[in-house]
């Protein structure tokens, strides 16, 4: 929705929803050549292996037609999610050559996925280990984005300057599966069977993000033109643990900030009329995300950090 007010004001709004859900297939195993006989496949998979889930070794593998059809998940699996996103704001002409817009947006979603994952054929027993997974997440987004254009002129020559401040915080939780349901089934038409016991732990991440950037245009002539931007910013981040009692885990909860300063630097230059030429130097740093999934405080907590040269 937009709507205009007067000539100086414009409100706008959107929603957007999402929901999807699946009943999921895994593919099927790697087989013994041997155990498949008349079954075995070729043109499909080639060589041997030794199985990474029960260390057996299969000799020369294949894909046995027989499974083809065959769907070795449990009957109760299930993927699902579903999103929600709000977003609103203005834009305020303050004066000819000022202006001020600003939207702020919330977001959340839930998901699940609820599986057997691994299916294994173990050469020693001559059938297949299935091992069940569960996963879950609860993320919640707020934010705000507001920002000045101040539209001048230096030295006669045009010039576009614009401050942004932003402004987010994100809380997500991650209930997981705290055991792994484990069986074993003919290769050939296995009981589907179901999920069984699931025992939960937890998994929290807060992110705080605060950020001050700088914009700036310069036309030196009517088509070539400078650029370049600073960004200022300030990223918090709080972690916590628990296992299936709750109680927190070792080195849990702890927290880490970074005050990362990155930025750009470029051209632009209408050679003719409808062509445009560019190039550009930027630097970028973001929250990678092993901050919100990684398992333990030992594992490394920097920012994913850029280089980018472009030019077109």
């Amino acid at each position: 929705m937009n709507y205009r007010i007067s000539d100086s004001l414009k409100i706008w709004g959107a929603i957007d929803y999402k929901e999807d859900g699946s009943k999921a297939y895994w593919g099927v195993p790697l087989v013994s050549t041997a155990f498949s006989g008349s079954h075995a496949t070729t043109g499909i998979v080639s060589g041997s292996y030794i199985s990474n889930y029960n260390g057996t070794h299969l000799g020369p593998v294949t894909i046995d037609d027989r499974t083809f059809n065959t769907n070795y998940n449990v009957v109760d699996n299930n993927n699902k999610a579903q999103e929600l996103w709000l977003r609103g704001g203005f834009e305020l002409k303050l004066a000819p050559d000022l202006t001020l817009k600003s939207q702020v947006y919330g977001y959340g979603a839930e998901r699940s996925w609820f599986n057997n994952e691994v299916e294994a054929f173990n050469a020693n027993l001559n059938q297949v280990d299935r091992e069940r997974f569960y996963v879950a997440h609860d993320q919640k987004l707020a934010g705000n984005i507001t920002d000045l254009t101040w539209d001048t002129s230096i030295a006669g020559l045009d010039n576009r300057f614009v401050t942004t401040l932003a402004a987010s915080d994100l809380d997500f939780t991650r209930p997981g599966a705290a055991n792994f349901p484990h069986d074993l089934v003919s290769l050939v038409d296995p009981a589907r069977g179901e999920y069984g016991l699931l025992t939960t732990q937890q998994q929290t991440a807060r992110i705080d993000n605060e950020s001050l950037s700088f914009e700036d245009r310069l036309k030196l002539t009517r088509t070539f033109a400078l650029v370049g931007g600073l960004r200022v910013e300030h990223i918090g981040l709080d972690r916590n643990s628990t296992d299936v009692t709750g109680a927190e885990k070792a080195s849990f909860p702890f927290s880490k900030s970074w005050a990362p300063v990155t930025g750009r630097i470029g051209y632009t230059w209408e050679a003719v009329p409808g062509l445009t030429f560019f190039s550009q130097y930027a630097t970028g740093a973001d929250v990678s995300a092993n901050n919100s999934f990684l398992l333990a405080p030992t594992q490394p907590l920097d920012l994913t950090t850029s280089r980018t040269y472009e030019t077109g």
